[in-house]
C-alpha cells in the first residue's frame, strides 16, 4: 500500500493543528461505547496485511475520507491483530461511477495469510451491490453460500450503508442500516457454513475486476 500524508488520511473527521502539532482525529480514539478505529490517521497501512495486489490494491478517497477497493481474485486487507469476540462496524458504498457490480465481503477469524486456502474455515459475510434483490445466500448480509439474510436493506448504488457485525463464540448478529439480517445462536449448526475458528483475523475481501467498493468509519470493540 502507498503511504499517504497526514493531510490526505484524515479518516473520519478533519484534522486540526494545535500548538504546531497535528491533533489525532477523535474517531481514532475510543468512543463512549468503547469502539476504536482500525485506521491509523497517520498511516492507513499500519496494522494491516495486504494479500494480493493483482490490480491496484487499496486506495484512499480524499473527498469521502474512505478506503476503496478494486482488485482481482482473492484480494484482501487483513488485520495484523487477531480477534476472538467483537463488534465490528463500518460504512460501505458500492460506487456508482464504475458501471458493474462490486463484489466484496468480510471474513471472520481468518488465518494471518493465505486466507482462502482453507475453504473449510473461510467464513464470510457477503457485501455486494444488490439493491432490491430477493434475499439469497450470495447477497449482502448473507453467510456466503450458506444462509440468506432475513431481508435486503441495501441502498441504491452510490449511497452509504451502515453495517454492524457482532461475533461472540458461535453466536452471530449482523445488522445493515439498523435492520437485523442475521441472528444466529450457533453458526456451527448452519448447514453449509464454513467453520469458525476460536480466534482469528478480520479480512476485508474484494473479488472483482470491475466496480469499486468504499469503506469508511471502520471501528471495532472487543467483547
Amino acid at each position: 500500500m502507498r503511504h499517504f500524508s497526514i493531510r490526505t488520511v484524515g479518516f473520519c473527521i478533519g484534522l486540526a493543528v494545535l500548538a504546531g502539532a497535528v491533533a489525532v482525529p477523535m474517531a481514532y480514539a475510543a468512543d463512549n461505547d468503547g469502539f476504536v478505529s482500525l485506521i491509523d490517521p497517520g498511516d492507513f497501512k499500519k496494522g494491516w496485511i495486504v494479500q494480493g495486489l493483482e490490480f491496484t490494491g487499496p486506495k484512499f478517497n480524499e473527498d469521502e475520507k474512505a478506503l476503496w477497493f478494486r482488485g482481482f481474485d482473492w484480494w484482501a486487507l487483513i488485520t495484523e491483530k487477531p480477534y476472538k469476540d467483537f463488534t465490528l462496524k463500518f460504512e460501505v458504498k458500492f460506487d456508482e461511477r464504475e458501471g458493474k457490480a462490486s463484489n466484496s465481503g468480510i471474513l471472520l477469524r481468518t488465518p494471518k495469510e493465505k486466507i482462502f486456502e482453507d475453504q473449510e474455515h473461510a467464513f464470510e459475510i457477503q457485501l455486494i451491490e444488490c439493491f432490491e434483490k430477493k434475499p439469497d445466500a450470495k447477497i449482502s448480509g448473507a453467510i456466503f453460500g450458506a444462509q440468506a439474510p432475513s431481508s435486503n436493506p441495501i441502498k441504491k448504488r452510490g449511497e452509504w450503508n451502515a453495517v454492524e457485525i457482532t461475533l461472540q463464540g458461535q453466536k452471530l448478529l449482523v445488522k445493515i442500516n439498523g435492520e437485523v439480517v442475521q441472528d444466529v445462536a450457533d453458526v456451527s449448526k448452519v448447514e453449509g457454513a464454513p467453520k469458525l475458528r476460536p480466534e482469528g483475523h478480520i479480512a476485508f475481501q474484494y473479488r472483482s475486476e470491475t466496480g469499486r467498493t468504499l469503506f469508511r468509519n471502520i471501528m471495532i470493540k472487543p467483547l
